[in-house]
């Protein structure tokens, strides 16, 4: 699966971080758009992984309460 995005910019990072109500010093901007960087790249990573026939870990069982 293929995503596209814009690529993350420190004007991104500032909406972003405006958006969400976050209070962000403008010398902090750079070193968040790293670490916004990485973590979109971390998630394109686990759009590749294949899930389709991987089982489930746990299921629900109701009497457990």
């Amino acid at each position: 699966m293929d995503i596209s995005r814009p690529p993350v910019t420190v004007q991104l990072t500032r909406v972003l971080a405006e958006h969400a109500g976050l209070p962000l010093a403008t010398e902090r901007l750079d070193g968040a758009t790293e670490l916004l960087q990485g973590v979109q790249s971390l998630i394109d990573e686990l759009h590749h992984v294949e899930l389709d026939e991987v089982g489930l870990s746990a299921t629900f069982d109701p009497r457990w309460s």
